[in-house]
């Protein structure tokens, strides 16, 4: 009966020892699906911020290409109003030339009708 006796108590100390890394291992267990469960969720956060700074650098991109857009677009226009005028003022200043030529022609004819008129 003694011997019996200690067989089960050593048997329910194998066991308890059994428990108790049984117990431990769970503990492990659950703290490491903690970890993982908040690595996960910073890795997330993480992700989601990178997105939202990537989607930020995209609109600010789409923006600096718009306004890089409409400011060749209005130096298009400055060029092609700049030719224009330049154009009209080449065209003016032939014209005034030619009037010029017209009236010193004019006041030559008159100066030699002149001339003229005294040597009669």
């Amino acid at each position: 009966n003694l011997q019996l006796l200690g067989e089960r108590e050593a048997r329910e100390a194998r066991l308890q020892t059994m428990e108790d890394e049984l117990k431990k291992h769970k503990e492990a267990s659950a703290m490491s699906i903690e970890l993982a469960a908040t690595a996960r969720k910073t890795l997330v956060e993480e992700n989601l911020q990178l997105l939202g700074e990537q989607e930020a650098r995209e609109a600010t991109l789409q923006t600096m290409e718009d306004e890089l857009k409409k400011h060749e677009e209005a130096a298009a226009m400055s060029i092609e109003l700049a030719a224009t005028a330049r154009t009209t003022f080449v065209e003016e200043n032939l014209q005034l030339l030619g009037e010029r030529e017209a009236r010193e022609a004019r006041l030559q004819t008159m100066e030699d009708e002149l001339k003229k008129h005294k040597e009669a």
